[in-house]
């Protein structure tokens, strides 16, 4: 039986889990206290606090509508802008750069945003309307600034731009940026080790414009380009409206391009801040950073160039618009 809170008992409680069963929408919480979001991943982050006892043992649940109660009791940040990519494409070191500066709230890839957009494609599929207003509600939970931190951003699943529809309800003229990289490097990596998004299961397939049976029979790496080819094909219908195209071939020199785009104007120690991360593996930051293009370019063998040339129109396509809608450089 779930207990009873509330919705101004939630100071320093963060929504860490979001779900549906037979009797509605549930949201497990857990106590964070002052933590700041720093690590490469949301989910890193509450490893960790869920690694003290005490924070493993007193946990909460509340239905999801409880959400839009807490959210107008202790509203939090608004996000300023949004980080969509197509994996192993330099996000998390977008994300990592911007976390550097401690008046920044970055939540890079966080489940319950996860769960809530995928909320329209499982049965029982939940109205958009009702997802709109849950993220809304989850998002400005999840935002309450901690310290000095006075922006927000948010890092989403490389299946979420496919839910842009809802996203822009939600947040309305928000900029976001989508980073991509040439196919064949994406899927070298992708076989060394997957990511969820190209796995058959953890994400519908009819989301990639597949059933589940004809998914289930392609080999990994042609549904890995039917992935690409979807979420490519997305960023270049969507990104007129607000948007920002960012290839990693220009990362990180193109970091400048992308605050000035999300409105970011920061000091000389924010800055150097920000830099500094850049020198560092963002997913391992404790080991220095190696370009990695060449290497993976030449580890490509027959089978993933052929299911990457089955991307090349869509990468073709978003290269065009990047050139095209790139700001002249100010000299």
């Amino acid at each position: 039986m779930t207990a009873m809170f509330d919705a101004g008992d939630f100071a320093g409680w963060t929504p860490i889990r979001v779900y549906r069963d037979g009797e509605g929408s549930w949201v497990d919480w857990c106590e964070t206290g002052s933590t700041r979001f720093v690590a490469p991943f949301f989910r890193e982050t509450i490893g960790e606090v869920m690694a003290r006892p005490a924070a493993a043992l007193l946990r909460r649940q509340t239905p999801l509508a409880m959400l839009g109660e807490v959210a107008a009791a202790d509203p939090g940040l608004a996000p300023a802008g949004l980080i969509f990519h197509a994996s192993r494409c330099g996000s998390t070191l977008l994300a990592r750069m911007l976390a550097a500066s401690g008046a920044n709230r970055v939540l890079s890839e966080p489940e319950p945003v996860e769960s809530v957009l995928r909320f329209g494609a499982r049965a029982p599929v939940v109205a958009e309307d009702e997802m709109v207003e849950s993220l809304r509600a989850l998002v400005s939970v999840l935002g309450r600034s901690q310290e000095e931190e006075r922006r927000l951003f948010v890092k989403l699943h490389v299946s979420n731009i496919l839910a842009f529809p809802v996203i822009r309800r939600a947040f309305p003229e928000v900029p976001w940026v989508f980073c991509f990289r040439d196919p064949v490097e994406i899927m070298v990596s992708l076989a060394a080790v997957a990511g969820s998004d190209f796995v058959v299961g953890p994400v519908p397939p009819e989301l990639y414009g597949l059933d589940l049976a004809t998914a289930a029979s392609l080999p990994p790496n042609v549904y890995a380009a039917q992935v690409l080819h979807t979420v490519f094909g997305a960023a270049a219908r969507f990104v007129g409206d607000g948007g920002l195209l960012v290839d990693y071939a220009r990362l990180p020199g193109a970091f400048d391009e992308v605050l000035t785009h999300l409105g970011v104007d920061p000091d000389d120690g924010e800055r150097a801040a920000m830099v500094a991360v850049a020198a560092f593996d963002a997913k391992a930051p404790g080991k220095r950073f190696v370009a990695d293009s060449a290497a993976r370019q030449a580890a490509a063998d027959d089978a993933v160039r052929q299911a990457a040339a089955l991307v090349g129109p869509a990468f073709g396509r978003l290269l065009e618009l990047e050139r095209e809608h790139r700001p002249v450089p100010v000299r």
